[in-house]
């Protein structure tokens, strides 16, 4: 009997008989952890993973395991989403009171071209005042985010993430302290820090259009949330891919667009705007 094992090797395939192993998986060992985070993998595709123990001191291996099967999803829940024109195609949000001092904002986003500072949301009083924006970074393929206390603000910027012709699933939360975050597809892509959120009522509020007369965007969106709290990387990552109950007290703005037609998007949060 070997008593406690001293770990596992791990095989990842794209085939049920394992005759093509992902190169980075191929036996690779994973000590004694009890999971183990697998990286490169491709969207929309089924990989087949399997498991053995070991136990050096013996120079022995174990058989392996049943085969499991793990298919990476790669876009939003099932149902319809919103087609905008990139001429004056965009959703109107009603007012928000943001009385936390803390925000989030979820989006499934599928652009088919890239405008000069093309907005995901654009909410405030009007250009540079109490705005809250998460936007193409002007020409760059960078993702800002932008809160203004007043008509003073500042900006977050991620890298180059932005892509078309694809979905990607963007997130932006500001905490009370004014720690922020931006997460393109449940990955962390900047940090820093931003004022943080004014109790004030926004009247001026967008989704896919800009308080600044910029172009408005050119592309699909899908499960647009707000929130008038920081959502957490896990909480965010947990329902990336799934709706979230609609009566949660902290949602100011829940659009499915899940609707056959029409030129009203439905608020489908306990806010019901």
């Amino acid at each position: 009997s070997w008593g406690v094992v001293d770990g596992y090797y791990l095989d990842v395939a794209v085939d049920p008989d394992f005759n093509e192993i992902l190169p980075a998986y191929n036996g690779f060992n994973c000590g004694s952890n009890l999971s183990q985070a697998v990286t490169g993998l491709s969207p929309d595709l089924t990989y087949y993973y399997r498991l053995r123990a070991y136990k050096a001191i013996l120079g022995d291996v174990g058989i392996w395991s049943n085969v499991g099967t793990a298919t990476l999803k790669s876009g939003p829940p099932p149902g319809n989403s919103v087609e905008l024109d990139g001429v004056d195609d965009y959703v109107d949000v009603p007012d928000l009171d943001i009385t936390t001092g803390e925000f989030t904002v979820e989006a499934w986003v599928n652009f088919n071209s890239l405008t000069s500072w093309v907005r995901i949301i654009d909410f405030g009083n009007g250009a540079g005042n109490n705005s809250i924006f998460f936007a193409r970074s002007g020409v760059t393929n960078n993702v800002e985010l932008r809160v203004n206390d007043g008509t003073t603000g500042n900006s977050i910027w991620s890298g180059s993430v932005l892509e078309t012709g694809r979905w990607m699933h963007f997130a932006a939360t500001v905490y009370n302290s004014g720690n922020a975050k931006i997460y393109k597809n449940g990955e962390e892509v900047a940090s820093g820090t931003l004022f943080a959120i004014p109790n004030v009522t926004r009247t001026s509020n967008y989704i896919g259009n800009s308080n600044w007369g910029d172009p408005t965007l050119h592309g699909k969106m899908d499960e647009v949330r707000i929130w008038n709290t920081s959502r957490s990387q896990a909480e965010i990552q947990a329902y990336m891919y799934d709706t979230v109950p609609s009566n949660n007290p902290n949602l100011l703005a829940y659009y499915h667009f899940d609707q056959d037609f029409g030129s009203v998007a439905a608020d489908v949060s306990a806010q019901d705007k």
